[in-house]
C-alpha cells in the first residue's frame, strides 16, 4: 500500500506540477565541531509541495488519509488537465507506437525523483510559454466536459496545486496533533 501511495502522489504531482522547481535539499552549515551538519527548515511552509509529500508518503497514510488522498488525485486527474493529457498521450501511443517508450522513460524518471523530459525544454523562454498555453488549452477540453457534466469546478494546474496542498496541510496537523496527544498521555 505505502508503494502505491507513494505512486498515486509521484504520479499526481507530475500531472500538475511540471516544470516546478525541484525539492529544496537541506542546507549545510558548520557546526561549531568544524563539521558539515545538516539542517532541515523549521516550518513546513518553507518545503516545496513536492517535499512536504514525499516526507508524508515516509509514513503509512491512515486508511482516511488514504481516502482522502485518492478523492484529491482523482479530481485533480477528472476535473483537470489530466484526462486530456492523458487522451493525447493514447492517441499519439496509437499514431506513433514508439512514443510508448518516451512516456515510459518519463514515467521511470519521474518516479526516480527526476525530471521528465518535455519538448518545452528545449524552446526559447518566449516559445516555451505560447507552447504550454496551447497544450493547456487542448488538455482542458475534457476535463471542462467532464467537471461541467459532474457539476464541479474545473481544476488548472494552480488550482490542483492548492487542492494538494490543502491535503498536504490537513494530514500534516492531524499528525502533530496525533504527536501532541502522545506526548500528553506519557505525561
Amino acid at each position: 500500500m505505502r508503494i502505491a501511495t507513494a505512486g498515486v502522489m509521484s504520479s499526481c504531482l507530475f500531472g500538475c506540477a511540471t516544470d516546478q522547481p525541484k525539492p529544496e535539499t537541506p542546507q549545510q552549515r558548520k557546526s561549531d565541531t568544524g563539521l558539515l551538519a545538516t539542517t532541515q527548515p523549521e516550518a513546513s511552509s518553507e518545503l516545496t509541495l513536492n517535499t512536504r509529500l514525499q516526507k508524508l508518503a515516509k509514513k503509512p497514510l491512515k486508511p482516511e488519509e488514504t481516502g482522502e488522498l485518492l478523492d484529491t488525485a482523482a479530481g485533480n486527474f477528472f476535473y483537470g488537465p489530466g484526462l486530456g493529457e492523458t487522451a493525447l498521450d493514447v492517441a499519439g501511443i496509437v499514431a506513433f507506437p514508439p512514443y510508448a517508450l518516451v512516456l515510459l522513460g518519463n514515467s521511470i524518471l519521474s518516479l526516480a525523483g527526476q525530471e521528465p523530459l518535455s519538448i518545452s525544454q528545449v524552446l526559447p523562454e518566449k516559445t516555451k510559454q505560447e507552447y504550454r498555453t496551447v497544450m493547456d488549452n487542448l488538455y482542458s477540453g475534457p476535463g471542462l466536459v467532464v467537471s461541467g457534466a459532474a457539476g464541479e469546478e474545473y481544476r488548472d494546474r494552480q488550482a490542483a496545486e492548492a487542492k494538494w496542498e490543502e491535503f498536504v496541510t490537513s494530514v500534516e496537523k492531524r499528525r502533530e496533533h496525533d504527536t501532541m496527544q502522545l506526548f500528553v498521555q506519557e505525561k
